[in-house]
């Protein structure tokens, strides 16, 4: 799994590029992965507007369809694994009736946890928003 870190407020490109090796992503990657993000930020907002910590996440298969979006809601839930990234992946792997994921890409706005890191080791790709304070 590759982590493809992204900040919107210094711009996608600069940052994918500071960390993806040369030739290893293209312009168009980038348009597409500026454009699940805000998909993803749209599931943050939800999971605000719930009381929940704004994180939200999205899978999206080889062929670019999004397959599985989720937001934060461990509260809501009563449920320590309900963050974004896992309830996505469950989503995710229910459609495609498999628990590995190769060739698909998991959005997230926050960088994961360790669990959610885990969880979606079996996934092509992940890229996520911003780092986590610590």
């Amino acid at each position: 799994m590759r982590f493809l870190a992204t900040d919107h407020g210094q711009g996608l490109s600069k940052i994918t590029r500071e960390i993806v090796p040369a030739g290893m992503i293209s312009n168009t990657t980038m348009n597409e992965d500026e454009t699940y993000m805000r998909e993803a930020l749209a599931e943050a907002e939800r999971a605000a507007r719930q009381g929940e910590v704004p994180v939200g996440a999205l899978v999206a298969a080889p062929s670019g369809d999004i397959i599985a979006r989720a937001h934060n809601q461990p509260i809501g839930l009563n449920d320590p694994t309900g963050h974004a990234e896992i309830l996505a992946l469950r989503q995710a792997g229910a459609v495609v009736a498999n628990y590995r994921l190769p060739g698909h890409v998991l959005y997230v706005t926050l960088e994961p946890c360790v669990m959610c890191v885990g969880a979606a080791a079996d996934c092509g790709r992940c890229a996520y928003g911003g780092w986590r304070r610590r």
